[in-house]
């Protein structure tokens, strides 16, 4: 069972993932990295990823698809997923 604190705590570090995203990834418009971002939160989330990891599986994640799309992304910094 999760918990509200979790919850919160969750989608407290989305958004901060989502904002270092943006920071990141300056050779296209803010809105077509955060909608890479929540697509991918909602791919991990159907796949069943459990609520402590999904801000970090769903940062690898739209960084695929935005790679995908042909945007440059810098890889993620080994420190900040392991936390």
């Amino acid at each position: 069972m999760v918990t509200a604190s979790e919850v919160r705590h969750t989608h407290e570090t989305m958004l901060e993932v989502a904002g270092r995203l943006v920071d990141e990834v300056q050779d296209v418009p803010p809105g077509v990295v955060l909608r890479a971002y929540w697509r991918a939160v909602r791919l991990v989330r159907n796949a069943g990823c459990p609520l402590p990891v999904l801000p970090d599986e769903a940062e690898l994640v739209a960084r695929h698809l935005l790679l995908r799309r042909g945007v440059r992304v810098p890889h993620p910094r080994l420190g900040e997923q392991a936390g």
